[in-house]
């Protein structure tokens, strides 16, 4: 079962829950036909990619989800699969589904893990209201479209990292004690997901743009250089985004490290100030009967003013010298 829209710039009819009979029906030329289906209805996508001609290999690929970015040209139709961004923000934190967009005259076929997501929706509401140039343009837009949409959403997730990095940023600054390596691996995990279906995606963008003959019109090529600069933008962001947490941890770990070293200095003068008042009191602890201050009226307050001025004398020494 799928659903499918058909269109022109005059009407659009969408047809939900088809089969394999409606959903292989041709239509003329002046209309653009549009067939959604999910890669749990297995055999629905096998069959009508087998109708329409659709090599075994690459119907394979519809349902290997841990396929990178990949555009393949055939004589009558062309084959992208790539994956649609579904963000959670709640969680802050998002899914990437396996999609196949098979081009084919005026018939684009869209197989997905998740046919009710964001970008498609958008897609479906764009051709029913006749917003922007969906309805006025044939199959290759509309193949254009949905891949510009889900770029767009690998450029909201880069925005989304750079927040988040700009955050940590005035936190560290700012002498923030908190730890934050774990939210610099998150984002390094992050960056990482997002550069290995960008980097794939913009080499399959520049093979399509470059080497497309037939199926998409030239004036075409304007949007998918559009979508090539957003991708080399979006690379490139992320690379600095990797300079810019390394230099982060590293700054981190120099807080932490300066800080331990206030600590031992700490710890080290006060240290240091009891080692002459320790060995005072040893002396004076070893009660033996000749020991002259045993029987003074006045031994006790000497021990004290004693101490106190050894102290004192030794606290003036260190701040003469700068230790604090």
């Amino acid at each position: 079962m799928a659903d499918c829209i058909i269109y022109n710039k005059e009407e659009s009819t969408v047809l939900s829950g088809i089969g394999l009979d409606l959903a292989s029906q041709e239509v003329s030329e002046e209309y653009v036909k549009w067939i959604i289906a999910g890669l749990d209805e297995d055999k629905f996508v096998t069959n009508i990619a087998t109708h329409f001609g659709i090599h075994h290999l690459i119907i394979e690929d519809f349902f290997n989800n841990s396929h990178l970015p990949k555009f393949e040209v055939f004589e009558d139709h062309y084959f992208l699969t790539l994956k649609i961004m579904d963000y959670s923000e709640e969680e802050d934190s998002y899914l990437l589904q396996h999609t196949s967009l098979i081009l084919k005259n005026n018939i684009l076929f869209c197989f997905t893990v998740n046919p009710a997501n964001i970008v498609l929706e958008d897609v479906k509401k764009r051709i029913q209201e006749s917003i922007g140039f969906l309805r006025l343009r044939g199959a290759d837009y509309l193949f254009y479209r949905i891949i510009d949409l889900i770029v767009d959403q690998y450029i909201g997730a880069v925005n989304i990292i750079r927040n988040t990095i700009d955050d940590l940023e005035d936190r560290t600054v700012e002498g923030d004690t908190s730890d934050i390596t774990p939210e610099i691996l998150d984002l390094k995990r992050k960056i990482s997901s997002l550069r290995r279906i960008m980097e794939p995606l913009r080499e399959e963008i520049i093979r399509l743009k470059n080497t497309a003959p037939g199926l998409i019109d030239t004036g075409a090529h304007t949007y998918f250089q559009d979508i090539l600069d957003h991708l080399n933008s979006g690379i490139s962001a992320l690379e600095s985004f990797r300079d810019i947490l390394t230099d982060m941890m590293e700054l981190r770990l120099a807080q932490v490290s300066h800080s331990m070293n206030q600590v031992m200095k700490t710890l080290t003068v006060v240290s240091t100030l009891f080692i002459p008042l320790t060995f005072l009191a040893g002396v004076y602890g070893m009660n033996f009967p000749g020991m002259p201050e045993m029987h003074w009226k006045w031994g006790y307050p000497f021990f004290w003013i004693l101490i106190l001025i050894t102290g004192l004398i030794m606290l003036l020494y260190m701040r003469s010298k700068k230790w604090f």
